[in-house]
């Protein structure tokens, strides 16, 4: 009789403890995938805010009018020979002017009535995002060469640029090396003798725990009725996904290491 109720006393024990194991493991990893959601939220903002500078940015050269269309395909041969400038493009006054047409016809004929001559022909050209944060002095070095070019462009707007891109490269980096330390954690425990009674009930609270992480998102955009044209800007269901399955990974590694 006394051992049954030392074996009860023992069970009533053991559950008692998985259960407060499970809570404080679900805790621990819907912590975690918060911050992987933070994470992914700042990875593919700054990414694509970074892509839209990339797209806007050029410097615009416009050229007198003493050259001609032999010399000015030469100039832009050898402009897009320079490894510092990875694209170049040339317009005539004609294509100029249509390009301005299409963007603003009433600016258009307000040139026209100006006089034709009045639109010069203009190379646009983009830089390799390295010479960015010297685009001041490389832009006087080449007009040096050049003194029949005028350069139009922003310099805060480069510099910006440049940063963005460096940020989203360190965010990147940043998340590559939390990953590779988390794979390397959950092959340490997988590696180690433990014992894995309650591995499948862990997986479960860590997916459930991920799955909350995903449903604070969608909370935290759908009140402002924004759900459906900002949720593909900031995320997708892809990376969610992704997310779920890590934190299933996550919780059945945890509940197999029981050390917290």
């Amino acid at each position: 009789m006394d051992d049954f109720f030392e074996t009860s006393e023992k069970k009533t024990h053991t559950t008692t403890q998985v259960a407060h194991l499970h809570r404080k493991l679900f805790l621990l990893v819907f912590a975690i995938t918060l911050l992987v959601q933070g994470w992914l939220l700042a990875d593919k903002g700054i990414s694509a805010y970074h892509e839209a500078l990339q797209n806007s940015f050029k410097v615009i050269l416009t050229v007198d009018d003493s050259a001609d269309h032999a010399k000015l395909k030469e100039w832009g041969e050898i402009l897009n020979q320079q490894p510092a400038i990875t694209e170049v493009n040339l317009f005539s006054p004609e294509d100029a002017l249509a390009i301005v047409r299409h963007k603003n016809p009433q600016l258009a004929d307000s040139l026209l009535q100006l006089g034709k001559n009045k639109m010069p022909a203009y190379f646009e050209i983009k830089l390799a995002e390295k010479t960015l944060p010297n685009i001041g002095p490389f832009m006087d070095n080449l007009m040096a060469q050049y003194p029949q070019l005028t350069p139009h462009y922003y310099p805060a707007q480069a510099r910006l640029l440049f940063y963005t891109g460096l940020v989203s490269t360190l965010v990147r980096a940043a998340g590559a090396l939390v990953l590779l330390v988390f794979v390397a954690f959950m092959f340490l425990v997988e590696a180690a003798p433990y014992r894995a009674n309650y591995t499948v009930s862990g997986a479960l609270s860590g997916m459930l725990a991920a799955a909350a992480a995903s449903v604070c998102l969608i909370a935290a955009l759908y009140p402002v009725g924004v759900l459906t044209d900002v949720f593909p800007q900031v995320t997708s269901w892809g990376r969610q996904a992704l997310l779920v399955v890590f934190g299933t990974l996550l919780g059945w590694t945890l509940a197999k290491w029981q050390r917290f």
